[in-house]
Protein backbone atom coordinates (compact mmCIF):
# COMPACT_ATOMS: atom_id res chain seq x y z
CA UNK A 1 0.00 0.00 0.00
CA UNK A 2 2.84 2.11 0.47
CA UNK A 3 3.93 1.96 -2.67
CA UNK A 4 1.24 3.26 -4.47
CA UNK A 5 0.89 6.30 -1.75
CA UNK A 6 4.43 6.84 -2.93
CA UNK A 7 3.66 6.55 -6.87
CA UNK A 8 0.79 8.69 -6.16
CA UNK A 9 2.41 11.12 -4.53
CA UNK A 10 5.43 11.48 -7.24
CA UNK A 11 2.29 11.39 -9.78
CA UNK A 12 0.72 14.42 -7.85
CA UNK A 13 4.27 16.72 -7.68
CA UNK A 14 5.06 16.06 -11.35
CA UNK A 15 1.49 17.35 -12.25
CA UNK A 16 1.89 20.32 -9.89
CA UNK A 17 5.16 21.24 -11.04
CA UNK A 18 4.09 21.14 -14.58
CA UNK A 19 0.90 22.66 -13.98
CA UNK A 20 3.67 25.24 -12.27
CA UNK A 21 5.05 25.71 -15.52
CA UNK A 22 2.25 26.36 -17.74
CA UNK A 23 0.75 29.20 -15.73
CA UNK A 24 3.94 30.96 -15.27
CA UNK A 25 3.92 30.91 -19.25
CA UNK A 26 0.39 32.00 -19.06
CA UNK A 27 1.51 34.97 -17.20
CA UNK A 28 4.42 36.09 -19.12
CA UNK A 29 2.49 35.62 -22.49
CA UNK A 30 -0.52 37.59 -20.63
CA UNK A 31 2.27 40.45 -19.71
CA UNK A 32 3.53 40.34 -23.15
CA UNK A 33 -0.19 41.04 -24.46
CA UNK A 34 -0.96 43.41 -22.20
CA UNK A 35 1.78 45.56 -23.63
CA UNK A 36 1.00 44.95 -27.50
CA UNK A 37 -2.55 45.60 -26.40
CA UNK A 38 -1.59 49.07 -25.08
CA UNK A 39 0.38 49.69 -27.38
CA UNK A 40 -2.06 49.27 -30.05
CA UNK A 41 -4.62 51.52 -28.01
CA UNK A 42 -1.85 54.36 -28.39
CA UNK A 43 -1.64 53.64 -31.59
CA UNK A 44 -5.38 54.60 -32.33
CA UNK A 45 -5.67 56.82 -30.21
CA UNK A 46 -2.41 59.00 -32.19
CA UNK A 47 -4.72 57.92 -35.35
CA UNK A 48 -8.08 59.32 -33.92
CA UNK A 49 -6.16 62.48 -32.99
CA UNK A 50 -5.00 63.00 -36.59
CA UNK A 51 -8.38 62.46 -38.01
CA UNK A 52 -9.68 64.90 -35.82
CA UNK A 53 -7.20 67.57 -36.49
CA UNK A 54 -7.86 67.06 -40.39
CA UNK A 55 -11.73 67.33 -40.19
CA UNK A 56 -12.39 65.86 -43.95
CA UNK A 57 -16.06 65.14 -43.62
CA UNK A 58 -15.60 62.27 -46.14
CA UNK A 59 -12.90 60.25 -43.64
CA UNK A 60 -15.32 60.87 -40.81
CA UNK A 61 -18.62 59.84 -42.75
CA UNK A 62 -16.43 56.75 -43.59
CA UNK A 63 -15.26 56.13 -40.35
CA UNK A 64 -18.75 56.42 -38.96
CA UNK A 65 -19.73 53.67 -41.03
CA UNK A 66 -17.18 51.63 -40.50
CA UNK A 67 -17.94 51.91 -36.33
CA UNK A 68 -21.55 50.94 -37.36
CA UNK A 69 -20.57 47.80 -38.88
CA UNK A 70 -17.48 47.02 -35.82
CA UNK A 71 -20.86 47.51 -33.33
CA UNK A 72 -22.81 45.30 -35.57
CA UNK A 73 -19.84 42.75 -36.00
CA UNK A 74 -19.30 42.61 -31.64
CA UNK A 75 -22.98 42.10 -31.37
CA UNK A 76 -23.04 38.97 -33.43
CA UNK A 77 -19.76 37.60 -31.80
CA UNK A 78 -21.00 38.02 -27.88
CA UNK A 79 -24.40 36.23 -29.20
CA UNK A 80 -22.59 33.42 -30.95
CA UNK A 81 -19.86 33.40 -28.16
CA UNK A 82 -22.91 32.98 -25.34
CA UNK A 83 -24.75 30.56 -27.62
CA UNK A 84 -21.00 28.71 -27.63
CA UNK A 85 -20.47 28.70 -24.10
CA UNK A 86 -23.97 28.05 -22.58
CA UNK A 87 -23.77 24.96 -20.24
CA UNK A 88 -25.08 21.91 -21.51
CA UNK A 89 -26.36 19.01 -19.75
CA UNK A 90 -24.37 16.31 -19.48
CA UNK A 91 -25.08 13.02 -20.93
CA UNK A 92 -26.45 10.33 -18.29
CA UNK A 93 -25.13 6.88 -18.07
CA UNK A 94 -27.28 3.57 -17.21
CA UNK A 95 -25.13 1.62 -15.80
Amino acid sequence: MEKEDEQTLSLLTENSVKLQKVLADVSINLVRMTKELSELLELFREAAKTVQETKEPEISAKLDSLTEQNKTIAKSLDILLSEKTKPRPLPEFKF
